[in-house]
């Protein structure tokens, strides 16, 4: 992802590690709120951008930590389809063994 403009931390609206590799090979990463703009950039508060000595426009890779990503939302609406309706348990299949079409041999 490219590092967007700085922006007011009540902007943000996800939380995870940023973090930036240098040409000389110097890394950094913060752990910090940070949100999207319309470009796809990610947008950190000021001083965060500040500490990470990035320009605007330059590659960052982000792990979100907030539990907001795509894989958790599908794995909610997965287990929100599994919950019965009157109890809000888990449904279960049977754990009872089926007769089988084979017989035993003798």
């Amino acid at each position: 992802a490219a590092l967007g403009e700085p922006v007011e931390e009540t902007l943000c609206d996800r939380v995870g590690i940023v973090s930036l590799m240098k040409d000389n090979g110097e890394f950094r990463a913060m752990h910090e709120p940070f949100t999207l703009d319309a470009k796809s950039r990610v947008c950190l508060p000021r001083e965060a951008h500040e500490t990470l000595r990035g320009t605007v426009g330059v590659q960052v890779g982000v792990t979100p930590t907030d539990g907001l990503g795509p894989v958790n939302r599908a794995a909610a609406r997965i287990e929100k389809a599994l919950r019965g309706k009157r109890d809000g348990k888990p449904k279960r299949k049977s754990m009872a063994k089926k007769p089988s079409a084979k017989r035993p041999r003798k």
